[in-house]
């Protein structure tokens, strides 16, 4: 099946849990991160609003418009011609904070707008696009008396995020 194994080149600036996303045209985008501090002792890292996308040809990376929120740990998703960036965390103010913000990516403007958030703030969920619709499945909250199974999908209008009830499967 596979022919070929291809190494890419390190991330740029040392990025460390970017949201990542392989389309189905085989393109590859990053998104957000932190970079490593020099103190051994930090342990709440800034978040970058970097944007990468990979050249192929050339084996590096190529910088795009920055995400309008900085953001850790992001999931990105490729629906209806545009990329979407949801979620992640930062460290600001009082701590750790989860976010809920979801951005829109459009390829041929190189350009960043905020839609509608999530109905919750989200980190280290799952997202994908099924039937040009977003699933954004589990993930963790700041709040540990919310549901962790929460599941939702962005509707067929424009950022609008509806709560769907989980559902159970028989396994065989």
């Amino acid at each position: 099946l596979f022919r070929s194994v291809y190494k890419l080149c390190k991330p740029p600036n040392d990025l460390r849990e970017v949201g990542i996303l392989v389309t189905s045209e085989n393109d590859i985008y990053i998104a957000g991160g932190y970079r490593p501090s020099n103190s051994e002792v930090c342990i709440d890292h800034r978040a970058e609003s970097d944007f990468w996308q990979y050249e192929h040809a050339g084996n590096r990376w190529l910088q795009r418009a920055p995400l309008l929120r900085a953001r850790i740990g992001c999931r990105l998703v490729h629906c209806c011609g545009k990329l979407y960036a949801l979620g992640g965390r930062v460290y600001e103010g009082d701590g750790r904070n989860a976010l809920k913000s979801v951005e829109c990516y459009d390829i041929r403007d190189n350009c960043w707008t905020a839609v509608s958030a999530m109905p919750v703030a989200m980190e280290f969920h799952s997202a994908v696009e099924y039937k040009d619709r977003i699933y954004v499945l589990q993930g963790e909250t700041v709040k540990p008396t919310l549901d962790l199974n929460l599941r939702f999908f962005k509707s067929l209008k424009p950022g609008l995020f509806l709560l769907k009830q989980p559902t159970s499967l028989a396994l065989c």
